[in-house]
């Protein structure tokens, strides 16, 4: 989790999140509320006030394979047109808790990490114009950025194909199994992975311990 935005506490298996309603004279600065959790549903994208962004968590390779594989095999022979990521006003700095937005020739698709081994995948859902509201009790505020040294090499360039890495060290490793999203493309492969409970864009050599599965061949 990005240690400059505590935002996030845990109560047994509930997560506690900041409330998008600003706090009254009445209430402490930071109110908290239940996230929905039920069948995978978080809501903690919501509440950090993204428009459109209802992320939908799953877990292991075979549930994300059956929920989004074929449709992510066919983004392949598409440009990467545009992405969004969300970023600090005050200092740029990333928050990497935010979903990442690519955008491929008008089909934008919204990848977001959580805990240790779960992924979102969202489809033409959040709103990148739209202002992220409901942050007025914290000291940094977050927007939605076109600007990342990582990921604007790849843009204008056709994606080749698209694969699942599902991470499988031969040690021990709390995170066996957490799955990333590869996106490869003529000159290099993007990766958005898992940070530990956020988000993490890679580019370049996979490491060895992930099992790569090609999608749509």
């Amino acid at each position: 989790m990005n240690d400059r935005c505590p935002a996030l506490l845990r109560r047994g298996s509930a997560l506690l999140v900041p409330s998008a309603l600003p706090p009254d004279a009445h209430q402490p600065a930071r109110r908290f509320v239940l996230a929905d959790q039920a069948e995978g549903r978080d809501t903690r994208a919501v509440y950090m006030g993204i428009s459109g962004c209802e992320p939908f968590f799953l877990v292991g390779l075979e549930a994300v394979r059956r929920a989004h594989g074929s449709r992510l095999a066919t983004l392949a022979g598409r440009r990467l047109t545009g992405f969004a990521v969300v970023r600090f006003a005050e200092d740029g700095g990333w928050f990497a808790d935010c979903p990442v937005v690519l955008d491929f020739d008008g089909i934008q698709v919204e990848v977001c990490h959580s805990k240790l081994d779960e992924l979102s995948i969202g489809w033409d859902t959040i709103d990148t114009a739209s202002a992220i509201t409901g942050w007025e009790w914290f000291e940094l505020t977050p927007q939605w950025s076109h600007s990342d040294g990582r990921l604007e090499p790849f843009v204008g360039q056709e994606l080749r194909e698209v694969a699942l890495l599902e991470w499988l060290p031969t040690g021990r490793d709390l995170a066996v199994g957490t799955v990333a999203v590869e996106f490869a493309f003529a000159g290099d492969c993007l990766r958005i992975s898992n940070g530990l409970d956020e988000n993490r864009i890679e580019v370049g050599r996979t490491e060895p311990d992930y099992v790569r599965h090609r999608l749509g061949r």
